[in-house]
């Protein structure tokens, strides 16, 4: 059986670089694609995945999105009729879910986040079978054109796939002249995604007025390492910040760099949910209201949420003069090990989606 990984962006590669070597031991063929998007394509080259580029990301345009993603499906489609996939994996994906659904392809999706709705319009309807965490409900997804049947808790979040094979590695910190617990990781909002458009800019921010509100507060502030995602993020912090923080040119082993750091600050998603479940410190400043992963995550004590720039500083500095206080290693290492393991689940419903299709009569 043939299964073709549609991959957008560096969550999906830690994601599905969990699943591929599941479904390669089972003795199934994996072919996957990808987009032109510096993180993707670095982060895909960081975990030693090959993938082929299909199209580019759409930018921070509703016209640069639709014009990029028509010329994608174009792209995948002749992808799809060369390779002829028995079945479609993808977290997501408008354009490969398009593909699939056009050419007759079942599709597996993933997904955790009904809060893109504009994505989960466009998705959510054409998959086969759909996976998601247990404690996003199901009506969440029945809205969009799903019927509930379809729909396949599994009992973990989605960073579980990949923490739960994780080894640290101290090498990141050799690259950017740091010691263990003397910096702190922040991550920039996802500027350009469909659900923030017009909400945030890329020329200022989030996660800038926090750093100001900071070096104002602390008078010995620790190194603050910046992980950016566009083109304008890294030099506006660059600039305004200087020397006291460091903005990698190039993706970098992000889970060894939460694993060291004194505490994490983000403004997206993943990352909280990566540091959360590692026991670092981790203060969300998401700007709107939290989604389902990060309301678990609250709920049992492993985020700090704040959105006002001042408060977030100021809780920051409160867990660098104490560390100990909010360190929860072992609380999110219970919790992890309590959770399944989605690779696994994912893997035997794509081996159970492609066979069913494989044994029917031609």
């Amino acid at each position: 059986m043939k299964v073709w990984i549609d991959v957008l962006t560096p969550k999906q590669a830690r994601f599905f670089s969990a699943v591929i070597p599941i479904l390669e031991k089972r003795g199934e063929e994996v072919v996957i694609t990808t987009r032109k998007y510096r993180e993707a394509n670095q982060m895909l080259e960081l975990l030693g995945i090959e993938a082929r580029i299909v199209g580019e990301h759409g930018g921070g345009s509703l016209y640069g999105k639709l014009t990029a993603s028509a010329r994608r499906i174009l792209g995948l489609a002749e992808f799809a009729m060369d390779e002829k996939p028995d079945v479609c994996l993808a977290f997501a994906s408008v354009e490969a879910s398009r593909v699939a659904f056009g050419l007759g392809i079942p599709l597996v999706l993933a997904n955790n986040s009904p809060h893109s709705t504009a994505v989960a319009k466009l998705t959510v309807p054409l998959a086969t079978k759909l996976l998601t965490p247990y404690f996003i409900p199901k009506e969440e997804w029945i809205r969009f054109g799903i019927r509930e049947e379809d729909i396949i808790h599994y009992r973990a979040a989605d960073e579980a796939a990949w923490l739960k094979r994780y080894k640290p590695n101290k090498r990141v910190l050799e690259e950017l002249n740091l010691e263990e617990r003397s910096y702190v990781v922040v991550r920039a909002e996802e500027s350009f995604a469909a659900y923030l458009l017009g909400k945030v800019s890329d020329e200022e921010p989030i996660v800038g007025r926090v750093m100001e509100e900071f070096f104002k507060l602390a008078k010995e502030p620790p190194k603050m390492v910046v992980l950016t995602r566009y083109g304008k993020q890294g030099p506006v912090i660059k600039e305004k910040f200087g020397e006291k923080v460091i903005v990698p040119e190039r993706v970098v082993e992000g889970l060894d760099l939460l694993y060291y750091a004194i505490a994490f600050v983000g403004a997206g998603g993943t990352m909280s949910y990566e540091a959360a479940l590692m026991g670092v410190p981790t203060i969300s400043c998401f700007p709107l209201p939290p989604p389902y992963t990060e309301k678990f995550l609250i709920e049992r004590g492993l985020i700090l949420r704040e959105t006002k720039p001042s408060k977030v500083a100021r809780l920051l500095l409160d867990i660098i003069e104490r560390p100990e206080a909010y360190r929860k290693e072992k609380e999110a290492k219970r919790l992890l090990d309590e959770m399944e393991d989605p690779a696994i689940k994912i893997a035997d419903v794509v081996e159970e989606v492609g066979k069913s299709v494989c044994s029917k009569p031609a």
